[in-house]
């Protein structure tokens, strides 16, 4: 896709590829901006719903509009092509920051918050859900702020095409509970994903881990988060509790918003809930080490970060990040070994030329090489070179074959093709270079050959004997002995059946001496071959000038007049015997006949048509004729020259044509078809026996076969040794294979024996020499391995021997050495399982017996509040058999010797508390209430349930109270006689000193002080009369005197008491008690008082008592009724709280041992205190005690275990319990969960088979997996 537009943009380069889709660099070719846009594959293209989804995270981008979320610009399609552009964010993603750093600053990572929570509060605000929030989904750019992107999966609320109920979309280890049950989502979900990043932010791991998603989605959904400040103490407590906040298992626990979420932030964050804790030295200095040991870690330095991880380690055992970081190092450490040591074997295989075992090396380094783009490469040139060393011994082959058949030409075309294409090989520069000497060394000799043929060359020369004598001494040879012929082709290049004789040295095809130049007239240091052709030039040459001359001289040569038999299709001539004919001369005479006499004209006639025909070539006529004339005239020379000249041109026709089967012949020879050559030498001499090209020919040809059977024996034998030589190399390459090295290096030496310089053979034995060093250092590895293994077994050992002993810590200890020591021993891993097993079952025996424990000290708890102490003590009497040195029962034991002193101390104190209530009860006989309150009181102290004592003590205060109202009614009595005189000793005063109204208030006041004072009512009488005679009709004294009536009376200041009132009265009380003593209303008015002080300190008994001691006297005062109503209402409620009893599964709810009704249950009234609450359901049951609290809900959960499985299939399967993977068949367990369980089996070849069971715990519940 690079360098390929899409619309208005050019893909650049590959930024990024993911599940779906892949991200460019792109230019925006207009604009010359850089974007990011993201392409849908090709293959993904077809299918419709992630055509949907990849359109939908660009509409669902596309609409919002924030800082801190990615823009889309454009979307768009391109010849089958889906994609969109958006903002190019140079940066990183969140994941790499966390890599790197480990862990965020605290700053850092409230900041990044804030903007992602800003940005998701806009996606919420429109609608738009995310459902994939994680750090490979926010970027952060180079300025440090957070960019959210990545809306694949978002789903709008407007659409909700794509969020079908039970379908998980999002990734495992941020997904949320509603998620992880295929629910529905919200913005809730969203939030909860954040607060995973944080958590993940803030200690440098996200909180919920497990080996497959089942397990990561049961964590989800069940077990809360280990606080983020307990993992990692740096953590402020705002910060975490914030983080918890998010991460609470029900959604309407988290906030509802990302606005509520943001505020909640600033506000945690800026006022921590609680103080940060101090690091520990020790911890801090081991958390330093860690850090720098994920820095060493991250840098590539697994040496230095295993020691500081080790480091960390000694300081902080149970660091679990350090063991992670170590164990990370460790096996970076071993993978850096296995990179080298394959790294070597497969340098020493190129070094060696044995590419095909570097490419198998290089494959196995492919899967741990951390540069797997280099290791590809690297294994592609491997075997690309092994490809090219095939194909190169292939040529060397083809060539060499080539060069053996003489095809030089062929053999060049195949080496300069190579070394065009693949460039100069070093076998192949040597073969070409061989190959050119070769030529050169042939063209040399075929230059020799055509300069001695050139100076061999003569004029043609005519030789006749006519008139000349021949120098003594010359030898006669006849012509067509001198006569060799040979075709011109021969000089026109060298055939190849002519290369392989170049080759030979010698004179001759067999190696016989050649005639002496003397026999033939010539030159002594020129060889008869060569004369051979420049007889057959001159022969040539004499039939281009004439053939008149040359019939003349073998006319003349021959002597008498030869026989010609005209019968047949062939002239045949009778040639004289060579001793008989004249020697040749040495130079050419011209031929002047002699004189002849006149013929007869008929002679002379027939003559000239006789040479007529001859000279146009009808022989036979011209024969006829010259023999009539001769019949005529047989002394006529003319007629004789012309029977000989025809006899001659039949001759020169004859031997023309013959020279022409000679030259096929040459030519068949030249072409190397030896038979047909032979077969016309044959024939020639057949018809021209002793005819010497013909001889030569044959004896050429002989000469050929001679040669070429030798060649073929050579080929046949050279054949033969390589055919050897390759069954040689073949048995090699078996031993090769074999690893039988020294068979394998004798076959091949006994190959380069029987064809030296055979390449098969030689890279065979280079082979063999780097076999062997592999060998040598896959010894070494072996005895390495060996080593290893022998201390594998021994660790082994170890652990089955702690395993028997039932020490787990250490079998576990040893089976990890050994699989440290060799990765993969199958005993090792078996002897971890078993381990496993074995403290699986501990843990059930533990839990089971921990249950049973938990039950028994709640029993005894419950015995030692009921009282019923022997109980108790028989219950932790069997707990401590289960744990003998468990502190807590000797804490319980402690309570139970306390509870015991306690009784025996109650009882004497009980004992001493009736005295004192005798003591009380003789008091009040006696009217002491003070002595009396005093035993009662000290009685209730020593018996705070006695019920003489509570009652005495409340005679006692009656009495005591009486007494003091006896003697605050004499005290009043006592007050208002004085009261009365005094007022009618004023009222005297006020009336003798002539002031009537103030007269009549003060006998008022004395009135009311004692109804029906005669004294009084005469000082009245007397003060109105006063009144009346002293003012007009609406004076000012009547109106005194009706406003006093009608006002509040009150009392004159008594100048003794300092002018101060002693007493008010309300005017409703003098209008509606009128007949109701003052004595009786101040009662009335304390008891009010005191009901009202009562019901604000919650004693609502005592405030009804009081309210209906004031209703008693004032039984109309609606205020005291409601006062009363409230408190006797308040009195009932406080009496009661509120029980809410949950059971999994659902059972009977007994409350001390009453029957109440089923789970979920929920109880009103409830009488406060400690009450035994009991659940059974499925053979199955459960205790608690509680303390019931006053008007307070008291929520009670149960959970029913006890259940036991036995699970069997015919067939090993793996058996899975609520997400966990719980062992393999035949499996048993017991102490499980009651009521409807789910068991899922994975067989072999991951078919799953789900087992619904109900269990019971009376009952073992039997699963068949077949």
């Amino acid at each position: 896709m690079e360098g390929r537009r899409l619309g208005k943009y050019r893909l650049d380069s590959l930024l990024g590829r993911g599940g779906m889709a892949e991200v460019y660099l792109a230019m925006h070719e207009m604009l010359e901006s850089r974007v990011a846009v993201k392409v849908l594959p090709s293959d993904l293209a077809q299918d419709r719903q992630m055509v949907e989804r990849f359109l939908r995270e660009a509409r669902a981008a596309a609409s919002l509009r924030h800082p801190n979320i990615i823009r889309i610009h454009d979307v768009g399609q391109d010849n089958g092509v889906n994609y969109f552009a958006m903002d190019y964010v140079e940066g990183a993603a969140l994941s790499t920051l966390i890599a790197s750093k480990g862990v965020l600053a605290e700053q850092e990572t409230v900041r990044l918050s804030r903007q992602v929570l800003s940005a998701l509060s806009d996606a919420h605000g429109a609608g738009i859900i995310h459902r994939d929030i994680k750090p490979d989904n926010v970027l952060i750019d180079n300025r440090g702020d957070a960019v959210v992107m990545d809306f694949g999966i978002a789903k709008a609320s407007a659409n909700t095409r794509f969020t079908q109920v039970g379908t998980f979309m999002g990734t495992v280890h941020y997904s949320s509970p509603e998620q992880a049950r295929g629910m529905d989502v919200d913005a809730c979900s969203d939030l909860y994903s954040w607060g995973i990043v944080m958590y993940e932010m803030a200690t440098g791991n996200t909180p919920f881990k497990g080996e497959d998603t089942a397990a990561v989605f049961y964590q989800h959904v069940h077990e809360p988060p280990v606080p983020p400040d307990q993992v990692n103490p740096s953590v402020s407590p705002g910060l975490s509790d914030f983080i918890l906040k998010l991460l609470e298992k029900e959604p309407q626990k988290r906030p509802q918003s990302a606005d509520d979420a943001l505020r909640m932030l600033n506000h945690l964050v800026g006022h921590p809930t609680r103080p940060p804790k101090s690091i520990p030295r020790v911890e801090a200095r081991a958390l330093a080490l860690l850090n720098e040991a994920r820095s060493q870690l991250e840098k590539g330095q697994w040496a230095a970060s295993a020691a500081l991880a080790e480091k960390a380690v000694s300081m902080d055992s149970e660091s679990e990040m350090a063991r992670e970081v170590l164990r990370q190092a460790k096996q970076e450490q071993d993978r850096d070994s296995k990179i080298f040591q394959l790294t070597a074997e497969a340098q020493a295989c190129f070094a060696e030329g044995l590419f095909s075992q570097a490419a198998r090396v290089i494959s196995e380094l492919v899967g741990v090489a951390r540069d797997k783009k280099a290791a590809l490469a690297w294994l592609e040139e491997a075997q690309a070179r092994s490809a090219d060393l095939s194909e190169l011994e292939a040529l060397l082959q083809k060539g060499r074959a080539f060069e053996a058949a003489g095809e030089f030409q062929q053999a060049e075309t195949v080496y300069r093709g190579y070394r065009q294409t693949k460039g100069d090989h070093p076998l192949i520069v040597q073969a070409h270079n061989r190959l050119t000497n070769l030529k050169e060394d042939q063209t040399q000799v075929f230059e020799l050959d055509a300069s001695e043929a050139t100076q061999n060359e003569a004029p043609p020369q005519v030789i006749s004997p006519v008139d000349q004598d021949i120098p003594s001494g010359q030898p006669s040879v006849p012509i067509h002995d001198q006569t060799e012929v040979f075709s011109p082709m021969e000089h026109e290049g060298p055939s190849p059946s002519r290369t392989i004789a170049l080759d030979r040295a010698g004179n001759g095809a067999e190696g016989k001496e050649e005639p002496s130049p003397a026999a033939w007239g010539g030159p002594q240091d020129k060889p008869v071959k060569k004369r051979g052709k420049l007889l057959y030039l001159i022969l040539l040459l004499a039939f281009i000038v004439g053939a008149s001359a040359v019939g003349t001289y073998w006319w003349l040569a021959r002597g008498p007049e030869p026989e010609v038999d005209v019968s047949g299709d062939q002239p045949k001539v009778s040639v004289p015997e060579p001793e008989k004919q004249p020697p040749l001369p040495d130079k050419v005479v011209e031929v002047k006949p002699k004189p002849k006499p006149e013929p007869a004209p008929r002679a002379d006639q027939l003559l000239a048509r006789a040479r007529e025909s001859l000279e146009s070539g009808e022989l036979d006529q011209a024969e006829k004729g010259f023999k009539s004339v001769l019949s005529l005239d047989p002394n006529n020379q003319a007629a004789r020259q012309g029977l000989s000249e025809t006899a001659q041109r039949r001759e020169s026709i004859y031997l023309n044509q013959v020279m022409l089967k000679v030259k096929d012949a040459d030519d068949l020879l030249k072409a190397g078809e030896l038979d047909r050559a032979e077969a016309l030498y044959k024939e020639v001499l057949a018809r021209r026996p002793g005819f010497a090209p013909a001889e030569n020919g044959l004896q050429k040809v002989g000469s050929k076969k001679k040669e070429l059977a030798r060649q073929q024996e050579s080929q046949l034998e050279a054949q033969k040794a390589e055919n050897r030589a390759g069954q040689a190399v073949q048995k090699g390459e078996e031993f090769l294979q074999a690893d039988e090295l020294d068979q394998a290096e004798a076959s091949f030496k006994e190959a380069l024996g029987l064809k030296p310089g055979y390449a098969p053979a030689d890279n065979g034995l280079q082979r063999v020499l780097a076999r062997r060093k592999v060998l040598e250092r896959l010894k070494e590895q072996e005895k390495v391995r060996a080593e290893a293994l022998a201390k594998t077994e021994q660790f082994v050992r170890q652990g089955n021997a702690f395993l028997a002993k039932g020490e787990l810590e250490q079998a576990s200890e040893a089976y990890g050495k050994a699989i440290e020591t060799t990765p993969g021993y199958a005993p090792a891993t078996e002897g971890l399982n078993r381990v496993l097993r074995q403290r699986q079952a501990r843990q059930a025996i533990r839990k089971e017996k921990e249950l049973r424990l938990q039950t028994l000290l709640s029993d005894a708890d419950e015995f030692m509040t009921q009282g019923r102490l022997d109980e108790a003590e028989n219950a932790l009497e069997r707990a401590r058999q289960l744990k003998p040195h468990l502190p807590v029962i000797a804490e319980k034991e402690a309570i139970l010797k306390e509870a015991r002193a306690r009784i025996r101390e109650e009882q004497e104190q009980k004992a001493r508390a009736g005295e004192l209530v005798i003591q009380g009860e003789e008091a009040i006989k006696a009217e002491e209430p003070q002595k009396a309150l005093a035993a009662f009181q000290e009685a209730l102290t020593k018996d705070p349930g006695n019920q003489k004592a509570v009652q005495g003590v409340a005679r006692a205060k009656e009495l005591q109270q009486e007494l003091k109202r006896l003697e605050a009614l004499a005290l009043e009595r006592t007050r208002k006689r004085a009261a009365l005189k005094k007022a009618l000793k004023n009222g005297k005063a006020y009336l003798e000193s002539g002031f009537p109204n103030k007269a009549k208030s003060e006998f008022v006041k004395a009135l009311e002080l004692e109804s029906g004072n005669k004294e009084a009512e005469k000082g009245l009488e007397k003060a109105e009369a006063g009144i009346k005679a002293k003012s007009k009709p609406k004076s000012k004294p009547e109106t005194e005197t009706e406003v006093a009536v009608k006002s509040e009376p009150r009392v004159k200041p008594d100048k003794s008491s300092g002018g101060k009132a002693k007493g008010k009265v309300t005017q409703t009380s003098s209008v509606k008690a009128v007949n109701v003593s003052d004595d009786q209303r101040r009662q009335a008015n304390l008891a009010f008082t005191q009901g009202s002080n009562y019901f604000n300190t919650g004693k609502y008994a005592d405030a009804a008592r009081e309210f209906e001691t004031y209703l008693m006297v004032f039984p109309n005062d609606g205020t005291a009724k409601k006062n009363l109503a409230q408190a006797k209402r308040m009195a009932h409620e406080v009496r009661y709280g509120s029980l809410i009893v949950n059971c999994i599964p659902r059972a009977e709810v007994y409350v001390d041992g009453q029957k109440k009704g089923r789970t979920p249950l929920t109880l009103r009234e409830v009488l406060v205190g400690r009450r035994k609450i009991e659940v059974r359901a499925l053979g199955g049951s459960s205790q608690k005690t509680v303390n019931v609290k006053s008007r307070t809900e008291t929520k009670v959960p149960f959970s029913l275990y006890g259940g036991a499985v036995e699970i069997k299939s015919s067939s090993i399967a793996q058996v899975y319990f609520q997400g966990q993977n719980m062992g393999q068949t035949p499996f048993v367990m017991s102490n499980l969960p009651l009521g409807d369980q789910v068991f899922t089996l994975r067989l072999a070849g991951g078919r799953e088979l789900r087992r619904k069971v109900t269990l019971r715990a009376d009952k073992v519940v039997q699963i068949r997996g077949d």
